[in-house]
């Protein structure tokens, strides 16, 4: 690798009841917005009785998961691309 090209990716972990499901992101605004889809997509099923917040809603939603006992979290890594 020639010095000063480093590329990196963004590896996002969805870890839930039924397993994990991982996503490889060129940017981390790509898995942060996974991340905001799956809480917007599932935010009734955990908070029926809580309007979903109007945005960070994964950030909400994924912040209060240890707190109702759920096994349920998100996750980034920045990883460099190996050659």
């Amino acid at each position: 690798m020639i010095l000063g090209t480093e590329q990196y990716v963004y590896v996002a972990i969805y870890t839930h009841q039924h397993g994990v499901d991982v996503a490889v992101y060129r940017t981390e605004k790509g898995a942060k917005d996974w991340a905001e889809s799956l809480a917007r997509d599932y935010w009734d099923d955990f908070y029926p009785d809580e309007p979903m917040p109007k945005t960070n809603v994964a950030e909400a939603y994924f912040n209060n998961m240890g707190e109702i006992g759920a096994d349920e979290w998100f996750t980034i890594e920045r990883r460099m691309v190996e050659a």
